[in-house]
């Protein structure tokens, strides 16, 4: 396998690492919602709401994370490419 496509496959990992970190994101904000109305209707204590927040706040810095190795990954196919000095657009993720 050349170091391109070793880069591409790296990218294409780090993406979907990315996305799957990014909908954990999502469903822990979810749960900060529904401990935040539990405790509101006096179902659930208050530290429920605060361990689903924490919970949140890990997912989101796992997500920064991931997208961070994917930026990076996107550099080294550039970089295998013979693409590292121009300015390319870097992915959304």
């Amino acid at each position: 396998m050349s170091e391109v496509e070793q880069a591409l496959a790296a990218l294409g990992s780090a993406e979907a690492r990315a996305g799957t970190r990014l909908e954990a994101t999502a469903a822990a904000e979810d749960q900060v919602a529904l401990a935040t109305r539990r405790y509101r209707a006096g179902v659930s204590p208050f530290i429920d709401v605060l361990a689903a927040r924490r919970a949140a706040a890990d997912a989101e810095a796992e997500h920064a994370t991931a997208a961070g190795q994917a930026l990076s990954a996107y550099a080294r196919l550039n970089a295998a490419a013979g693409l590292g000095g121009q300015a390319n657009a870097a992915p959304a993720i």
